[in-house]
């Protein structure tokens, strides 16, 4: 049935640039750069408007925030450590606050 497409479907196999994960700086992904700014961000968010008196809870931001900063030590030490330290997804869920 992809007969036809064959040009279609081999495209992404013959250009390596675009199975290649998307980089901004030369040895930082774009998904790790995005979990430390998502969490420092929504830290910051949530003491604004803890400390204003708005409306808002402090339990989800506090999953939230673990979740993003512990997604982004997993890679982070399996970077600096070489992988010894196990699956980088466990720190995600570490991050969360007991």
């Amino acid at each position: 049935m992809l007969d036809f497409h064959e040009d279609v479907t081999h495209e992404c196999y013959s250009n390596p640039s675009i199975n290649a994960p998307k980089r901004i700086f030369e040895n930082v992904h774009l998904g790790l750069l995005l979990l430390l700014i998502l969490g420092v961000v929504k830290l910051l968010m949530t003491t604004v408007i803890m400390a204003g008196g708005f409306v808002g809870g402090i339990f989800a931001p506090t999953l939230f925030v673990g979740t993003m900063l512990g997604g982004a030590y997993g890679p982070i030490m399996q970077a600096t450590i070489g992988g010894r330290e196990g699956n980088p997804q466990v720190y995600a869920i570490a991050g969360w606050p007991p």
